[in-house]
């Protein structure tokens, strides 16, 4: 028998809703923080007791995102031909 569901926001009922003042490029997870990279060249730490305070990583878009091999930081690459740590 299936189970009704409330209709409810999925992020209401599993998570927290934050306001990114650009659109999400690429979204990576170290442990339990979010690292989100945004079109505007910044990336947003997102946790359980992260603020999201933007942190400017280039000038234009990020155009790709990955973990670094250490598991602890991540690599992102961006419109302005920079690639970052």
């Amino acid at each position: 028998m299936a189970t009704v569901v409330e209709d409810v926001a999925l992020v209401q009922r599993h998570g927290q809703h934050v306001e990114l003042d650009a659109e999400p490029t690429a979204l990576v997870w170290l442990g339990t923080t979010a690292g989100v990279a945004l079109g505007d060249g910044s990336v947003r730490w997102i946790g359980d007791r992260a603020d999201a305070t933007p942190t400017l990583a280039h000038k234009g878009a990020i155009l790709s995102a990955c973990r670094h091999p250490d598991g602890a930081s991540m690599v992102t690459g961006g419109d302005d031909g920079v690639v970052r740590r």
